[in-house]
């Protein structure tokens, strides 16, 4: 007798759940944010440096397609101290990322400190 209360107990919470349940849309204002440049590197004394270089998508894009994420007029320089001693040519485009390449086969130098300046068409 007890185990058949407690079944009916929990059908008829299922029940009112199910009853209660309604769908509602959500509607979310998302902020809008400019574009921005996304770089990813390595640097390693033992190779020339690579960077690969995409953009940023607004959440609410209408169109939004992976071909939007390509970077390929960007100019990308290579800085040891405050010295430029490298800049990058466009190697083309790898799924979501261009690909900058050094144009010198600059290797960097342990122990010194290296900074990217990235700059492209559209983008502050």
């Amino acid at each position: 007798m007890l185990q058949v209360i407690k079944h009916i107990t929990q059908l008829f919470l299922v029940v009112i759940t199910c009853i209660t349940c309604t769908e509602k849309d959500l509607v979310i204002d998302f902020p809008s944010e400019p574009e921005k440049i996304v770089c990813l590197g390595k640097l390693s004394s033992n190779a020339p440096v690579t960077v690969s270089l995409a953009s940023t998508q607004a959440i609410d894009k209408q169109s939004f397609t992976m071909d939007g994420f390509a970077l390929d007029s960007a100019t990308v320089l290579l800085f040891e101290g405050g010295t430029v001693v490298d800049s990058f040519l466009n190697a083309g485009f790898d799924f979501r990322y261009n690909e900058y390449i050094s144009s010198t086969n600059y290797l960097p130098k342990p122990d010194q400190d290296y900074h990217l300046e990235i700059s492209a068409p559209g983008y502050t």
